[in-house]
């Protein structure tokens, strides 16, 4: 609202209608904002039939066109209850932008969403379509290979891979992203791909020490934030002592538990297997004020190598 003067002085209050007036008095433009606004408040249902209006008076195939849509689609896909119809009204009008509109700036999105749609089951008995998943997510990364949800795109890829817990799939996850990063080394999901390659050779392929390599490029270039790094410390400090037979790699990766993660539950056996090794342990400064019974460290059982460590390499082959 804004606020004018009348001609005694006196403050007269204006509302201005815009969102007020009903979806058939606003243009296509005003719809389209008052409908969006809503999706930033991860709201999906009053925004439908804004979105719908918009959709039948847009100019077939323009920007109007495709924002409605795309709005449209994403209100369907995301609005709870979850239904089979809604998700099915969903996948037809994002398919609809990249027929109509496939050089739409929505485009991008609606083909990495159709993408999501396959892989992921939204309802009951809903089966998730990883070969359809994986066409969508190659065609991100064809299409459009410069946007960051291409590298996204390449990690949900190799995500469908790993998914099905045969090791041919998950060498084929690994030799995707591996692929990816000769020609987008400085990918911003770079280190979360080198944790991904790090985890399926880990786990999926039961390879500890071939997994080393990777956790250490991952760590090397910061790992993603909502990763609990002492976890990937730990791995990398029992492969580097167990499987490598790597002792300089294990002391520093110990060292960084007892410093850099003290509460994770593994800072008192850091110090434990420092201690073994021959190491300087460093103190827990986190339990300065505990006053109780603390237990002696081991001796060591031999002195421990020099320390001594090249850099990871830049380039990480999987194991056949």
């Amino acid at each position: 609202m804004s606020l004018r003067l009348n001609r005694c002085g006196s403050l007269l209050m204006v509302v201005v209608l815009g969102s007020l007036l009903p979806a058939a008095e606003q243009s296509v433009a005003e719809l389209l904002t008052k409908a969006s606004t809503g999706l930033t408040q991860f709201t999906f249902d009053w925004p439908q039939p804004l979105f719908r209006e918009a959709l039948s008076r847009a100019t077939p195939d323009s920007d109007e066109w495709a924002h409605a849509t795309f709005g449209l689609a994403t209100c369907r896909l995301y609005v709870n209850p979850v239904t089979e119809d809604g998700v099915a009204e969903a996948t037809k009008l994002f398919g609809e932008i990249l027929t109509r509109t496939p050089t739409s700036r929505f485009a991008p999105n609606a083909c990495m969403t159709l993408g999501r749609i396959a892989e992921q089951p939204d309802f009951y008995k809903d089966q998730a379509d990883l070969p359809g998943a994986r066409l969508r997510y190659q065609e991100v990364m064809a299409k459009w290979p410069d946007l960051p949800m291409a590298g996204e795109a390449a990690l949900r890829l190799a995500g469908t891979y790993a998914t099905t817990n045969t090791p041919e799939d998950a060498r084929l996850g690994i030799t995707t992203l591996q692929d990816w990063l000769k020609t987008h080394p400085a990918d911003p999901l770079a280190a979360a791909m080198y944790q991904f390659m790090g985890d399926t050779t880990y786990l999926r392929l039961a390879d500890k020490a071939g997994s080393l390599p990777f956790y250490l490029k991952a760590d090397d270039l910061g790992l993603p934030s909502k990763t609990k790094a002492w976890k990937i410390h730990w791995r990398i400090a029992q492969t580097a002592q167990y499987e490598a037979h790597d002792l300089p790699l294990a002391i520093r990766y110990y060292t960084r538990i007892c410093t850099d993660s003290q509460t994770s539950g593994k800072a008192f056996e850091a110090q434990l297997a420092l201690a073994k090794l021959g190491a300087p342990v460093p103190e827990l400064t986190a339990f300065a004020a505990y006053q109780g019974t603390r237990p002696a460290m081991p001796k060591p059982a031999a002195p421990a190598a020099p320390a001594i460590r090249a850099t990871p390499a830049t380039t990480v082959e999987a194991k056949p």
